[in-house]
């Protein structure tokens, strides 16, 4: 039996990073089995991408309704953004996400949306309308929805459009 307490000069640890790296994996599409999911591929690091289908047009399409009813009055019909409210598509939004989780995004939107009553949506609400402002950047949709989990939705990572 090995001494081995993970320390960083141990000759072992590269197979323990492997080995935890591999777990993060499995327990990620776990709990994709289990409705607790992050939507697409993962990667080795447990995360995915908005580029690999993180929602579902159902989804997209319910989010399309929500988003009329509470966000329009604001961010406009077009989603370009209205006297005081940014717009929610095209690189100038993007550039303000690039690189963050679709969990950050989520929450940001929960926390302070709508502006006279923020918080008050549901979390499947709220999953819907981003999922709705996905689509309308472009982002694919996939074969599961925009999670409403906190835990999930961060390891959706939002993305620069991959090289092809």
């Amino acid at each position: 039996m090995s001494n081995c307490h993970l320390r960083f000069t141990c000759p072992c640890r590269p197979a323990a990073i492997v080995f935890v790296g591999a777990a993060v994996a499995v327990a990620s599409l776990s709990a994709s089995a289990a409705g607790g999911r992050a939507a697409g591929v993962v990667v080795q690091d447990g995360t995915t991408s908005v580029w690999r289908g993180a929602y579902t047009q159902a989804q997209a399409d319910r989010g399309r309704s929500q988003y009329l009813k509470e966000c329009a009055s604001c961010h406009s019909d077009n989603m370009q953004g209205g006297d005081e409210a940014p717009g929610l598509v095209g690189p100038g939004f993007l550039a303000q996400w690039i690189d963050l989780s679709a969990g950050d995004l989520f929450e940001r939107t929960r926390m302070t949306m709508p502006q006279d009553r923020p918080g008050q949506l549901s979390r499947a609400a709220y999953a819907d309308i981003l999922a709705h402002v996905f689509k309308a950047n472009g982002f694919p949709a996939g074969e599961l929805e925009l999670p409403t989990e906190s835990n999930a939705l961060k390891a959706i990572m939002i993305e620069s459009k991959p090289n092809k």
